[in-house]
């Protein structure tokens, strides 16, 4: 079960904009402090209530304040701009959080937005389809773009200078664009199948009664099959109004009481959905009379408050009347009270959360979809059933990082001369006879096509000094080959100089992967120049040194004695063969914890110092930056650190954990050092710290 958080927050009349603001800003920084997943914001432009009038404009205040929590447009209504725009700015905030958005779209709901707009009386589902489908072709297209549609019209033709880069809209930092979700708040919403179809996913709005929602789980599955996509209950968001304090009544008198933010909520919305004719979506039985739809009838079915039992207990029932879903959104409201607003997202996230993941975790995930049964009149339904165990994403990839790889950059030309160059870990051997090789890519890379209509590719295997140059090939860049030395190879495609090796192929099938393709090459050329390889492991770049154990003492007979030359005698190499004969031993004894030596470090360092930033927690772990901070989430996740303003210190299970570590190391020391005396390791501390300096 994950967490996250919505908020098209309705903010009293007459509260001055700049503390709503602020306290907005700061419900979604406490989101990210707390673990939650995902953060959306909704817009309007002509609602004094609701005052966020660019998503992309508050979500950016945000890209630098907040770690890890993905931030998402909820939603970009896109009938009420241009598809130039929207697809430049969201590709620019996607950049500025490095690849932590959504982008959320909308048709938009607010009819007097639609009248500023000029759109009231036009097509606005037409208009959003075209804006949408426009984006996208600005993002997997090249300029001049010169795309023509019924509302707008997309060209920088007459005036674009390449060499220069105006004419170019910047393409997202997520290739091919951050993932795309769409809010449905209408029952039996064909637009939830819809954007299933597309490989898009769905929110099952907060205001809408939970029998409505679970109508959302069936077009989900329709969607998806068609598309040939296994439905996941993870991919589907509900949202809900939520109040949880410490004691029942404190909850029920913030959500139901006079003057409460839920109420507000709901009074206003209530008045907007009767004057739009859409009371609909409130009632049970589409024949209640409007007079029948009143304020409490509302908050007594969409408002789930109490304490943190209570409000566990309220939701797992709303999971059996809609579906056993595996994303919760926690809606957001104003902060009438700061501090009952502030401990309900706490709560939420400390309290109810947990107690939903114990209910949840042994649940399969089911996909359940009607099938009419042919020959039998009425369309007489059965079931559909298929599970699959619960995959965590963040932890499978974890898991995958064990495996250490070298690193390539695979390069091709396409036949209208298109050259491409990616870089990849994902390369293997598969044959010596035929000599095959393979390596995959996602489909919905930009580059895909082209290596798919590629007759040759070339696999360049990096050198430990070559880390720039993966790098360089990682980025998204207008022509990555600029600037860069290279040969041409067979098939045309591009070989790189000074690597550890190369091997150039013919393309010999391409196989279905999931959500990748995987390439087999038949080789027809190769090189191999010896040099010591880049390799890459839990997200960071290593290189590769040989294992103390690689050789037993009696392998080495009949060999000189290394040890008796210069090098045996030499203060350096004699330090550097320690120092690896060290690590080799102590290593499995933190690995056999559940640890990596870099997460044993950060327990360790936060046991010694008092509530360090991350950047100052690199400083003392020397390890790269990148793999700190991965192992960092790793123990966030695991609930071994917390973090608060941006300090980290250990939970009381991380404090447990890295007395653990200590032990090891107290004990590793101790069998290394017997046979010294205390003050001969003494001296060889005073030693090393010298050469620390």
């Amino acid at each position: 079960m994950k967490l996250s958080f919505f908020t098209m927050p309705i903010h009293p009349l007459g509260k001055p904009y700049s503390q709503s603001l602020a306290e907005d800003r700061e419900a979604f920084i406490l989101a990210d402090q707390l673990g939650y997943a995902e953060a959306y914001c909704g817009e309007h432009t002509t609602d004094q209530a609701e005052i966020i009038t660019s998503c992309v404009a508050f979500l950016a205040s945000l890209a630098y304040e907040t770690k890890q929590i993905r931030l998402g447009t909820g939603t970009v209504n896109m009938p009420n701009s241009h598809p130039a725009r929207i697809a430049a700015e969201v590709a620019m905030l996607d950049h500025m959080l490095e690849g932590r958005l959504n982008f959320g779209i909308s048709p938009g709901g607010l009819m007097s937005d639609a009248e500023v707009f000029g759109s009231i009386d036009k097509d606005r589902n037409a208009m959003f389809v075209e804006s949408i489908n426009m984006v996208l072709d600005i993002w997997k297209g090249q300029a001049p773009y010169d795309l023509k549609g019924k509302f707008w019209e997309i060209s920088t033709a007459r005036t674009m200078m390449p060499e220069i880069g105006q004419g170019d809209i910047m393409k997202p930092y997520q290739d091919p664009h951050p993932p795309i979700v769409g809010t449905a708040v209408a029952p039996f919403s064909k637009g939830v199948s819809a954007m299933a179809e597309r490989g898009w996913q769905p929110i099952s709005g907060n205001f809408l009664l939970p029998k409505w929602a679970a109508t959302h789980w069936p077009k989900y599955v329709e969607g998806c099959e068609k598309a040939g996509i296994t439905p996941d209950y993870a991919d589907w968001r509900v949202a809900k109004n939520i109040c949880v304090a410490d004691d029942q009544e404190t909850a029920r008198a913030y959500a139901r009481d006079p003057g409460s933010p839920y109420v507000l909520y709901y009074s206003q919305l209530l008045t907007k959905m009767r004057a739009g004719g859409r009371l609909n979506l409130f009632k049970e039985d589409q024949n209640m009379p409007d007079d029948a739809v009143t304020l409490d009838y509302v908050l007594d079915r969409l408002v789930i408050h109490g304490d943190p039992q209570s409000v566990t207990d309220q939701i797992l029932a709303l999971r059996e009347e809609t579906g056993p879903f595996k994303h919760l959104v926690y809606a957001g409201h104003d902060w009438t009270d700061y501090d009952l607003g502030r401990r309900s997202m706490i709560l939420m996230g400390e309290k109810v959360l947990p107690l939903l993941q114990e209910a949840t975790k042994a649940e399969p995930i089911t996909v359940a979809a009607p099938c009419a049964r042919l020959g039998q009149p009425g369309g007489r339904h059965m079931t559909l059933l298929m599970t699959k165990p619960v995959i965590d994403p963040k932890a499978f990839r974890r898991a995958l990082g064990n495996f250490a790889t070298g690193v390539t950059i695979i390069t091709a030309r396409a036949p209208d001369g298109t050259t491409v160059g990616v870089t990849a870990s994902s390369f293997n051997s598969l044959s010596m006879d035929p000599p095959l090789v393979l390596w995959s890519s996602m489909k919905e890379a930009r580059s895909c096509a082209i290596f798919e209509e590629a007759s040759h590719f070339a696999v360049n295997i990096l050198a430990a000094d070559q880390m720039e140059l993966s790098n360089h090939f990682a980025r998204q860049q207008p022509d990555k080959f600029d600037g860069i030395d290279y040969e041409i190879g067979i098939g045309g495609a591009p070989i790189l100089p000074d690597c550890a090796g190369r091997f150039q192929c013919e393309t010999y099938a391409k196989l279905d992967g999931g959500d990748h393709w995987i390439f087999v090459g038949r080789v027809i050329a190769f090189d191999d120049f010896g040099r010591t390889p880049l390799c890459f492991h839990q997200g960071s770049y290593a290189m590769v040194f040989n294992h103390p154990g690689s050789f037993a003492k009696g392998d080495l007979a009949g060999l000189p004695d290394a040890d008796t030359g210069r090098m045996g005698n030499h203060t350096f190499f004699l330090m550097l063969r320690a120092v690896r004969a060290y690590q080799a031993r102590y290593q499995p004894k933190i690995t056999a914890l559940g640890l990596s030596v870099t997460e044993a470090r950060i327990l360790l360092v936060l046991n010694d110092l008092s509530g360090p930033t991350a950047e100052e927690l690199v400083v003392h772990l020397h390890s790269p930056e990148t793999e700190a901070h991965a192992a960092l989430v790793n123990l966030e996740d695991r609930k071994l650190v917390a973090h608060k303003e941006d300090r980290y210190h250990l939970t009381e299970t991380g404090q447990n954990m890295a007395a653990q570590c200590w032990r090891v190391a107290d004990a590793h020391a101790e069998e290394s050092f017997a046979g010294f005396s205390a003050a001969q390791i003494d001296t060889f501390n005073q030693v090393l710290r010298h050469l620390i300096g």
